[in-house]
């Protein structure tokens, strides 16, 4: 009679994830991309967990309730450990002081999620929280005279936008068919830029994404990965620099980075060995025709800004941090 190994289960830790569903709030602007940058990033990397999903936009377009009548007794239900938020802007439909309190009341970490630190709501939002929040992490790096005069915060870490694995993949510098491109919103100066990069720059492609184009998760991605060298403007709308998610977007792919000067790139990644700063748009007009010209050097430092993120910027290093600062 063959004898039977009975392993010892132990239970997994029960993470809950509370984030938008619908892209600005609307539904017929399909599923936000906090999907892939959120949720699948989570699933791939912690696959030691157990994690549920709720949507405050949902739960108000589609059920009429709002989060703080669901929040307390869906924990409580599904014995929840840790709480992932990605809040909506000034959104009604975010929880409240309350509710958040009565979650840290029952044992809950509460950790708060920031793809954009710009002044104003998110900023004054992460300090209103206080202590309630366990930690706070943002994806921008945000680099300004406005955000190194804030009171330093011991419950905040200032990551990068973990990225889908699956989405993101390396493609070779050989394989890739467009020269030079840009994926992203044609806003402000912006605009500008790329019609005057198009004016002097042959092979230069561009194209809006989600909300222009309608571009599914998975046709934004494979145009980054087709393309050799992907142009990058780090500036936010109110002037201060960030670590763009299309910066860590293109070096998962194998593409060069170009992109213009600025304090917030540099902190985890190297000008001149894993991608390419520029002084000005008439410098990285100079440049990534250079580059095209010499795709040897250009493969090269794609490569080193791939493996740095491969060896550094994962999700799996993303969410390790996240756990290890918790």
């Amino acid at each position: 009679m063959n004898q039977v190994t009975i392993t010892e289960w132990s239970p997994k830790e029960k993470i809950l994830l509370c984030f938008e569903k619908y892209c600005d709030f609307n539904p017929d602007m399909k599923l936000t991309n906090s999907y892939h940058n959120f949720l699948a990033s989570f699933s791939q990397s912690k696959p030691e967990c157990i994690f549920h999903t709720i949507h405050q936009d949902e739960c108000q377009l589609v059920y009429k309730k709002h989060i703080d009548e669901i929040l307390p007794e869906y924990c409580k239900k599904w014995g929840i450990n840790k709480i992932m938020f990605i809040l909506l802007g000034e959104s009604s439909c975010n929880p409240s002081i309350p509710i958040y309190n009565k979650l840290a009341s029952m044992g809950i970490s509460l950790c708060f999620h920031w793809p954009d630190t710009s002044p104003g709501w998110a900023v004054d939002t992460m300090y209103s929280l206080g202590e309630l929040a366990d930690l706070h992490v943002s994806w921008d790096v945000p680099k300004s005279d406005f955000h190194s005069s804030l009171p330093k915060l011991n419950n905040y870490i200032s990551l990068w936008a973990p990225q889908d694995r699956n989405l993101y993949r390396f493609k070779s510098y050989k394989d890739k068919s467009k020269k030079v491109a840009f994926y992203g919103r044609p806003f402000l100066q912006r605009a500008k830029h790329l019609e005057y990069i198009k004016s002097k720059l042959e092979d230069f492609y561009f194209g809006g994404g989600q909300r222009e184009e309608s571009l599914s998760p998975e046709d934004y991605a494979d145009s980054v990965a087709d393309s050799k060298i992907i142009l990058n403007f780090p500036a936010h709308g109110f002037g201060f620099s960030q670590l763009k998610s299309r910066v860590i977007e293109a070096m998962a792919c194998g593409s060069l980075v170009i992109e213009l000067e600025n304090d917030s790139t540099p902190t985890f990644f190297e000008a001149g060995k894993d991608y390419i700063s520029c002084s000005s748009i008439d410098d990285m007009i100079a440049k990534a025709d250079y580059y095209v010209n010499n795709e040897e050097e250009a493969e090269k430092i794609a490569l080193s800004g791939y493996n740095k993120y491969i060896n550094n910027y994962t999700a799996r290093h993303y969410w390790d941090l996240v756990f290890e600062n918790l």
